[in-house]
């Protein structure tokens, strides 16, 4: 059953808070220990480390603090165990997910059945088209982490006029990737060249994929200008430089050992870490 919480400091009263709200204000230090919560199924006030429920988020913020101490505010155990509660709480994600593997597979697919030269153009098409539902995914487990209601006419009017930057987004950062996959194919077995097409891939790849990845939901849900999301993601993911880029692209990296390993390595892991992504983005934004 799910219950709604209200905040008592002195003579003001603040709420209704759902359950995913009370997390946020606890990891936040906006709700401590002896805060006087109320629930709405009872007229007892009580400290909010009182209500059983509350006291695992106090136990995360506990191993926050140690594991953070001085450093960046989330770490790769922190971020997944947001992932493994948002799983918990939001079965519906991992519909989403699945039709997100249904489009990826679907693609992938076509791709292969095409002459070989054609691939590399083909696969940018299919990334720009792929980045596009997953953007619309990720925005739909930003509303989710929120407590707020996720329905299609709604994700779509608020996708649709940043389709064209998304679409700009998606080519900007697979470019490199393109680049790397031409080669490959072009390499016709020369080893070198296909050792730089890897590196290619790997490195500047990688890289840049990982630096913009807030930019879907900047331009989604705060309606930013690309230039502007992109020059934000790249503050954000780099702010505590190897702490920060090295917990984003653990996420990123994760995303691709699961596409490599299959549906339901995909299925699991997707959800979580675009709700690690949504709620770390929705606090420091």
């Amino acid at each position: 059953m799910n219950f709604d919480y209200y905040i008592l400091s002195g003579n003001e009263r603040k709420g209704p808070y759902d359950l995913v709200a009370m997390m946020k204000q606890i990891r936040n230090r906006s709700v401590s220990i002896d805060t006087k919560i109320q629930r709405s199924d009872a007229a007892t006030i009580m400290e909010a480390s009182a209500w059983s429920e509350l006291t695992e988020f106090f136990k995360d913020q506990e191993d926050y603090v140690q594991e953070n101490k001085g450093g960046y505010p989330y770490s790769l155990a922190s971020a997944l165990k947001i992932g493994v509660r948002f799983l918990n709480q939001n079965q519906l994600a991992t519909v989403f997910a699945g039709f997100l593997v249904l489009i990826i597979i679907l693609a992938a697919s076509s791709i292969v059945m095409l002459p070989v030269h054609f691939r590399p153009p083909a696969a940018m098409i299919a990334y720009m088209f792929v980045h596009f539902i997953g953007s619309a995914f990720q925005f739909s487990v930003l509303r989710m982490s929120r407590g707020q209601p996720v329905g299609l006419e709604y994700t779509l009017s608020r996708i649709m006029p940043s389709a064209f930057k998304l679409m700009r987004s998606a080519l900007l950062v697979s470019f490199p990737i393109l680049v790397g996959a031409m080669t490959i194919v072009f390499a016709e077995g020369e080893l070198n060249l296909l050792i730089i097409g890897w590196l290619i891939i790997v490195l500047p790849g990688f890289y840049i994929i990982t630096i913009y990845t807030f930019v879907p939901l900047l331009v989604i849900d705060q309606e930013y200008d690309l230039w502007e999301a992109m020059t934000l993601s790249r503050k954000i993911v780099l702010y505590k430089r190897s702490e920060s880029f090295g917990l984003f692209l653990s996420l990123n990296g994760l995303n691709f050992v699961a596409i490599i390993a299959g549906i339901l390595p995909i299925v699991l892991v997707f959800p979580m870490t675009a709700s690690a992504i949504a709620e770390i983005y929705d606090d420091l934004s």
